[in-house]
């Protein structure tokens, strides 16, 4: 059967030094063939629709940091379907903002440099599951209203402060939710917004078993 690794929100370079190694022992620790990306795989601070901070990195600094970073989930994650979360997609909303079309923008791989295995979609299926990023909802049970709107089991991060996995039975079937929360260095500038709030990040990622039959959250020690 096929375990999936499902890594969260990583916000390249503001990502917690120890994330990548934790992944990595979580696919080996479950057996995970396939391997996920929820979203928001980089943070594009500093070309944000919010104010970003004056003291931290230019546009052109963070992107060549986060290239550089990215050759390192290259490698020790060759094949990934990453979701594309809002994070994402921050330079392709600024140019529809002033009217640029798609035509002069480089696609997610070509910006990224990604290889020839890593794949962008706003949704992939996985027969019984689907892995979306989760960009417009809230709450806790945000994933698990996400599979009951749906009818189907669905894994996602965006909300940080959210982990876990919720089951909801019908006469016909059974079907889960689950947030991933991120994999973030919530000391990073580019979470200073989230210091004075009362519930912090929650850094771990998912394991989806046997063909989608037990999803799992891993909780990464603090």
């Amino acid at each position: 059967m096929s375990n999936a690794l499902i890594i969260a929100d990583t916000h390249l370079p503001f990502v917690h030094r120890e994330y990548l190694g934790f992944c990595k022992d979580t696919q080996r620790r479950y057996g995970c063939t396939n391997v996920c990306h929820v979203g928001d795989v980089v943070d594009n601070h500093a070309i944000s629709f919010h104010d970003h901070d004056p003291n931290g990195m230019s546009p052109a600094e963070e992107l060549r940091l986060v290239r550089k970073e990215l050759k390192r989930w290259f490698r020790a994650f060759p094949k990934v379907k990453a979701a594309i979360g809002n994070h994402d997609e921050l330079h392709r909303r600024k140019a529809y903002r002033d009217g640029i079309p798609d035509g002069f923008l480089k696609s997610f791989k070509d910006a990224f440099e990604a290889p020839a295995g890593w794949q962008f979609g706003f949704e992939w299926r996985f027969g019984n599951w689907r892995l979306i990023h989760g960009t417009g909802t809230s709450g806790h049970d945000a994933a698990f209203k996400s599979a009951i709107s749906g009818r189907i089991s669905t894994a996602q991060g965006h909300i940080h402060t959210a982990a876990g996995v919720k089951f909801h039975a019908s006469n016909k079937d059974i079907i889960w939710g689950m947030q991933v929360a991120c994999g973030i260095d919530r000391k990073a500038y580019a979470f200073n917004y989230g210091r004075d709030f009362k519930d912090k990040p929650v850094l771990g990622c998912g394991v989806v078993l046997e063909n989608g039959r037990i999803p799992m959250f891993v909780p990464m020690p603090m």
